[in-house]
């Protein structure tokens, strides 16, 4: 009798495991999931500074952006994104996100100490996107910060709906990946490892879960 009931009890504490499991995946999470096509938009520096207190201001920040974009895009193409997203397709849509890019001003991308910004901001930011786009699921890194004294990049990964500019997913991953020299390499090494890390701790690790839950 007593085998019985411990055999109950660990079926009972078995099921309300995965049942809370099951539930940390909201309905808007499923669609990320569920949705085989995904249009990346890119890097988005409009929330971003460098936190150097030693960087050098005869450098412009702003013209370096570029670089950075270019450096990450050669690592990262659409079809590599595809297989490591496990999407049918993923499309690359960068006009957007480079216009802001370019109008941002070199005396507010720079900062002596960390910084961060909170993860309520991210729908006003996704809100305000002006794309060529209708429907679908969107994705953007919107990058926080490259911090020299931990060498630590920081952003938010995020999936939204195109159509209504909802926030579906918006993962804050940081990694601390910066490696080589000058400033293009440096940073683009680091956020370009810091997005790998995301996609294999976080991204893939969810996936997973939600596959084996929904028997996929």
């Amino acid at each position: 009798m007593k085998k019985n009931k411990t055999l109950s009890a660990f079926i009972i504490c078995c099921f309300c495991s995965v049942l809370t499991f099951a539930q940390q995946f909201s309905a808007d999470e499923k669609r990320v999931f569920d949705s085989q096509n995904v249009i990346f938009y890119g890097y988005d520096f409009s929330h971003f500074k460098l936190a150097d207190a030693h960087f050098e201001y005869g450098w412009s920040v702003k013209k370096i952006i570029p670089a950075w974009v270019g450096f990450l895009n050669h690592h990262t193409t659409q079809e590599s994104l595809q297989k490591r997203f496990k999407k049918e397709k993923v499309e690359f849509n960068f006009d957007y996100v480079t216009q802001i890019n370019n109008s941002l001003k070199d005396e507010n991308l720079i900062t002596s100490t960390k910084y961060t910004f909170p993860i309520d901001d991210i729908q006003n930011i996704i809100r305000r996107y002006k794309l060529t786009e209708k429907s679908g699921i969107g994705f953007v890194v919107n990058i926080e910060c490259f911090e020299k004294e931990t060498k630590k990049c920081s952003g938010y990964y995020t999936f939204f709906d195109i159509e209504t500019k909802k926030v579906l997913m918006s993962d804050y991953f940081v990694a601390k990946e910066a490696d080589g020299y000058g400033l293009e390499h440096y940073w683009g090494t680091g956020l370009n490892a810091t997005f790998g890390k995301y996609v294999a701790d976080v991204y893939r690790k969810k996936l997973k879960a939600y596959l084996a839950l929904n028997n996929k």
